[in-house]
């Protein structure tokens, strides 16, 4: 489950399997040429009442990099899917220069802000293979 920047006890709800299909089918399609055989990318959504998420894990075998971008809901200023591709906008621009600088570029484990012309883009990587951790935690909780 992707964690909100901005601290809230509600749970998120998650983004449509569509837009998810949709942003794994773009991602992996603008990276074929870059992507080793058995590398995918895998994407995640969620929104709060406050932000929205948009989290893209490159996953090799346990090998993973994770990029999450997080942007705070202004409906009155843009729509759902505005915010999506904001989300996506700056995703591309951190897998480009990652793919671009030999896989070298590591944002960090704090979220960082990023000022766009009409927005702001909170952007943090992480290499723990969260998708691995919740699968792990939900068989220790079986046991």
């Amino acid at each position: 489950m992707l964690s909100s920047r901005i601290k809230t006890q509600l749970k998120p709800v998650p983004f449509p399997q569509d837009y998810i299909k949709l942003i794994d089918e773009t991602f992996e399609e603008n990276y074929k040429k870059y992507l080793e055989p058995d590398e995918q990318i895998i994407a995640e959504g969620a929104v709060y009442p406050q932000e929205m998420l948009i989290r893209l894990t490159l996953i090799r075998s346990a090998k993973t990099i994770s990029c999450t971008a997080s942007i705070d809901l202004n409906t009155k200023k843009n729509t759902l899917d505005n915010h999506v591709h904001i989300l996506i906008d700056s995703l591309g621009a951190f897998f480009d220069e990652y793919f671009f600088e030999n896989r070298d570029v590591i944002i960090g484990e704090e979220w960082k802000p990023y000022d766009l012309s009409t927005e702001t883009v909170y952007m943090k990587t992480s290499t723990a293979n969260e998708a691995l951790e919740e699968k792990t935690n939900k068989l220790l909780k079986n046991t």
